[in-house]
């Protein structure tokens, strides 16, 4: 889910845009966006989208939760207010396409900021060049550090030259 789901303002690798009258002025939408990403950082939501693994179900509605927490405190609004709540919803989603070019705005949340997937062009069989695979280790407080290619990653530890397998992850 994550990056690639509605709750983002996605479908799969692409933006997408719903059309929705309900409008939310800029200053509106970093206020939004800061309490979403407060919400998403706290120990209370990392602990559910933890325990939710990979339900994807379970992940959009924990996502769910705390959208609807930034607009109940920027717009008092709750889904008790039916389709006026529903329309500020579209419009919180709509986020990522309107502000696709605002730095401002791509700096406020993580889903924003660190997204660069894309559809990729390997394919089975393909040969690649480990060089131009860079790898960090991320700490716990989200910093960056040690970046090595995958060559030297592989020198390092993997001197008997087995077949590696790549595995990747995400923080949020």
């Amino acid at each position: 889910m994550g990056m690639f789901h509605s709750t983002s303002g996605k479908h799969g690798y692409n933006l997408y845009q719903v059309p929705t009258d309900f409008k939310i002025t800029k200053e509106e939408m970093i206020l939004l966006l800061t309490i979403e990403q407060s919400l998403r950082r706290s120990e209370e939501i990392q602990q559910e989208y933890t325990e939710a693994d990979y339900d994807e179900l379970k992940l959009e509605k924990i996502t769910e939760k705390l959208q609807n927490e930034a607009i109940k405190r920027v717009f008092n609004l709750t889904q008790k207010d039916g389709e006026l709540f529903d329309k500020c919803l579209i419009a919180l989603r709509n986020a990522r396409v309107i502000y696709k070019d605002d730095k401002d705005i791509n700096q406020l949340t993580d889903y924003f900021k660190y997204d660069i997937s894309r559809q990729g062009n390997l394919n089975i069989g393909d040969k690649i060049n480990l060089n131009d695979i860079r790898l960090f280790e991320m700490k716990s407080d989200s910093s960056i550090s040690n970046e090595k290619t995958l060559t030297e990653i592989c020198k390092e530890y993997n001197t008997n030259n087995l077949p590696i397998a790549l595995i990747g992850g995400s923080y949020s």
